[in-house]
């Protein structure tokens, strides 16, 4: 099992709630893809926004990375206060967003 991990720093309460309201319509979304084990978001605090993907393998995660729901997570991502956190962990491995631009192939986010 591999899974990712997103922290967003929102600049009021309000932000943060449109950040999650935009992270919950997401995991909804990837819960519907095969072999997703789960997806969520929640608040942790006032301007804290957590969101996690956990997926079977890392050809399912390398999938969704590739995909064009993905981008979404990086809109929202974008959108936060301050740069957001993004681990992926891979077993004993752990990346950074690095990963994602080497999944995707952009060379930057």
């Amino acid at each position: 099992m591999v899974w990712f991990t997103v922290c967003l720093t929102a600049d009021s309460a309000h932000m943060a709630e449109d950040l999650h309201q935009a992270l919950v319509f997401l995991a909804h979304n990837a819960r519907l893809e095969p072999r997703c084990q789960s997806a969520s978001a929640w608040l942790d605090g006032d301007s804290i926004v957590r969101y996690e993907e956990t997926w079977a393998a890392e050809s399912d995660l390398v999938r969704r990375v590739r995909s064009e729901a993905f981008r979404s997570v990086l809109e929202v991502m974008e959108s936060s206060s301050s740069f957001p956190s993004i681990q992926f962990h891979l077993g004993i491995t752990r990346r950074g967003l690095d990963y994602v631009d080497q999944v995707r192939g952009t060379g930057s986010t």
